[in-house]
């Protein structure tokens, strides 16, 4: 565990809210050291180590974190500060997610296992670029094991493993009308009113489920934007619901 803590501490005083390369450069020189593994870094700046010839099992995290706040900063700006009181790290990226990283990377240098993969991606709080970008360049292992923090899945305020992700697909409809002076709607086609008609139609739809490790996992179906009109006195044309 006192390897995880040093490992910790180390992770989180390193500036990663703008540039994640010297916390990659830390991340990929502790893995060429204690490990035997295959260590490679690709060209979004995404940290790889690999045994064996196939990504079965990957440990995944990111090194990136959000914006501390000024009493996070070290007065000279080059460190994070990492404190520790009643046996707990505080600190920009403790628990998103440098402390799962560390323990990951731990885990990793523990096993022997061929297969298992540790990855450490960029961007994760810009969206996922870089789990995005090496997905698309071909990372799929069959299961993953994810340290960000899953609280509140089962019951309000308990931390516990979540089976899956929900994942997201955005989608817009988007209504056509015709214009028309507002004092005579009868001339044009209200495109607000069959956006209406569609939002009515979409909250009808039953919500999406399925199972996953023997859990039901159920997801949902939302309207969040309504875009629509151009004034007050013209029948809209056009308008768009996500």
């Amino acid at each position: 565990m006192s390897d995880v803590v040093d490992l910790t501490r180390e992770l989180v005083a390193i500036p990663s809210h703008e540039d994640e390369t010297a916390a990659g450069d830390a991340i990929e020189a502790w893995l060429r050291e204690h490990t035997d593994a295959t260590v490679t870094r690709d060209r979004h700046g995404n940290v790889f180590a690999r045994r064996g010839g196939s990504d079965r099992l990957a440990l995944v995290g990111h090194h990136d974190v959000v914006p501390p706040d000024p009493s996070q900063v070290a007065d000279d700006g080059d460190e994070y500060v990492v404190e520790r009181r009643d046996g707990r790290l505080y600190g920009r990226g403790t628990a998103d997610m440098n402390g799962a990283v560390a323990a990951a990377m731990c885990a990793f240098r523990d096993t022997d296992r061929e297969g298992v993969t540790f990855v450490s991606f960029i961007g994760e709080e810009q969206g996922g670029v870089g789990a995005r970008a090496a997905i698309e360049d071909g990372f799929a292992p069959a299961y993953a094991v994810v340290g960000e923090g899953s609280t509140g899945y089962s019951a309000p305020g308990v931390t516990d493993i979540a089976v899956a992700h929900r994942g997201r697909r955005g989608s817009t409809i988007r209504a056509r009308g015709e214009a028309a002076h507002a004092s005579v709607p009868e001339a044009g086609t209200n495109a607000v009113y069959r956006a209406s008609d569609a939002i009515d139609g979409i909250r009808a739809l039953p919500a999406p489920e399925t199972t996953v490790l023997g859990h039901d996992v159920t997801g949902s179906l939302v309207v969040t934007e309504i875009e629509g009109g151009s004034a007050w006195n013209v029948i809209p044309e056009s308008c768009a619901i996500t």
